[in-house]
Formats: C-alpha cells, sequence, structure tokens
C-alpha cells in the first residue's frame, strides 16, 4: 500500500502542481486478476496544503512479478448535488 499512494501523490502533484498534495489511502482490496496483475481498489483521503481534504478512490494495477503498480487513476468522491 504505501508503494500505491507514492504513485497517487506523484500522479496529484503533477495534476495540482501548485498545490502541495498528500494522500492516505485507509482500505484497498483486490477486485480483479488475470494471474500476472492484481486490480486494486483503494479509498482514502487527499489532502491539499495542508488543510483541504477530498475523499479520493484509486484503481490500480499491480504487477506481481516486478512487484510494481502500474496506472494508478484516481476519483474524487463527490457528493451531493
Amino acid at each position: 500500500l504505501p508503494g500505491l499512494q507514492a504513485k497517487v501523490v506523484a500522479a496529484m502533484g503533477d495534476e495540482f502542481a501548485s498545490q502541495q498534495v498528500d494522500v492516505s489511502l485507509q482500505k484497498a482490496q483486490v477486485i480483479g486478476s488475470d494471474g500476472r496483475r492484481l486490480v486494486v481498489r483503494a479509498q482514502g483521503i487527499a489532502r491539499f496544503d495542508g488543510s483541504e481534504t477530498a475523499p479520493v478512490t484509486v484503481r490500480a494495477l499491480y504487477e506481481q512479478r516486478s512487484g510494481r503498480w502500474l496506472d494508478a487513476q484516481y476519483d474524487f468522491d463527490v457528493v451531493g448535488g
């Protein structure tokens, strides 16, 4: 989970370059596998500039043989509307 968290922080840092971003992933589960790669969904909180927060869901591919996280994507969980 720390490796996935670091990958998401790097991706968010690229997208939100003008803000300091930190992500805390609290829960993760494997939701699929092809025998070589795992599809993992994780939930957590993104914190911007140390104060503003947003719930986030991450979906990522983990390559078991190399131990690398591939293609981590995230969405902010928006409620209301």
